[in-house]
């Protein structure tokens, strides 16, 4: 079994190797940064990100970085390469510090400042018309346009979940029949803007004053704007889940309880659609179930504990959770 030291001096030697690959000094101080899906490094010039996955995620948002406007607030890309299962991009640094690391301390007015910024800058990306070859990736809401309903993927994956032992069958039929009944909510599918795929506050740069860069755009594809809401909702409602390890006892969710109305007052268009709340849900059912296929509970649903998966869908199913709370402040139907 390969240690943590181990590991680390790994990671650092494939940031160095992308580095040097670019045509950059390698031998610089380099910083690790948290990142939930890639290795993350800072220089005090760059930004180096190496994933790991067979995926090209990385040469993907490289090639779409292009076409962002400059109000998007993403950083320059500088150089990116490699291969299937190592393929790296180098971005320039950008100033300040995850918005998440800040929150806490902050005042409320610096809190709305910033969900303001955020706003602006996310409807420049909704506003962006998705490049031809900018193709699609899997949705974590497990929607899309590319069938005869936006849920058949969701379908699919409960008659998938069907066959684990300690999956609830019951409640993986009212999901079932929840999609069948309002998954017309989604129609018709908007494929006509780009949309981020990634909202959490570890993905936007706070200087103190201004959000300084709008980062990680590996998630980035066509889609409906409102289909954003879905992972900032989760930040608002389990924001240890979406923050580094070492500070995620910090934060609570009620450090993230105006997030939402103050979104709806700069970007009121975001939360126009009267299916809203449906679609919500629609969503949130969609990430639940996609990850219950990665974490199936290894017991009875009674000895789950709260944050499980399978006791998110339940609360979904049954009109509470942070869908109903959040969205709820704004008067949504």
């Amino acid at each position: 079994m390969i240690g943590r030291s181990t590991r680390s001096a790994l990671d650092e030697m494939r940031a160095r190797h992308a580095l040097r690959e670019a045509g950059l000094r390698d031998d610089v101080p380099l910083e690790r940064a948290s990142s939930v899906t890639n290795e993350s490094w800072l220089t005090p010039h760059f930004a180096v990100r190496v994933n790991r996955h067979p995926t090209q995620r990385l040469r993907r948002e490289a090639s779409l970085s292009g076409s962002l406007p400059p109000e998007a607030g993403y950083p320059g890309v500088v150089a990116h390469g490699g291969r299937s299962g190592a393929d790296w991009l180098i971005t320039t640094r950008a100033n300040g510090h995850p918005l998440s690391r800040w929150w806490t301390d902050m005042t409320d007015e610096s809190r709305r400042s910033a969900i303001h910024q955020l706003a602006y800058r996310l409807k420049a990306i909704h506003e962006t018309t998705p490049p031809p070859d900018v193709g699609d990736t899997p949705s974590p809401q497990l929607v899309s346009g590319c069938n005869a309903s936006p849920v058949v993927p969701l379908l699919n994956a409960i008659e998938e979940l069907r066959r684990h032992k300690y999956v609830d069958k019951l409640l993986l039929e009212r999901a079932a029949n929840f999609a069948r009944q309002t998954g017309s909510a989604l129609d018709p599918w908007d494929d006509q803007h780009l949309i981020h795929g990634d909202v959490h506050f570890e993905n936007l740069m706070w200087d103190g004053f201004e959000i300084t860069a709008f980062l990680d755009f590996e998630y980035a594809r066509p889609g409906p704007p409102d289909l954003d809401l879905d992972i900032l909702l989760r930040c608002c409602a389990y924001p240890g889940m979406h923050v580094a390890p070492d500070y995620e006892d910090t934060v609570h969710r009620a450090h993230f309880v105006n997030v939402i109305p103050w979104m709806a007052e700069a970007y009121p268009e975001l939360f126009a659609d009267p299916r809203l709340m449906d679609r919500a849900r629609l969503y949130s059912i969609g990430f639940d179930l996609n990850d219950l296929r990665s974490h199936p509970p290894s017991g009875p649903f009674a000895q789950l504990p709260e944050q499980h998966p399978m006791h998110r869908l339940e609360r979904t199913l049954n009109g509470e959770g942070y869908v109903a709370d959040l969205l709820g402040q704004i008067s949504v139907a």
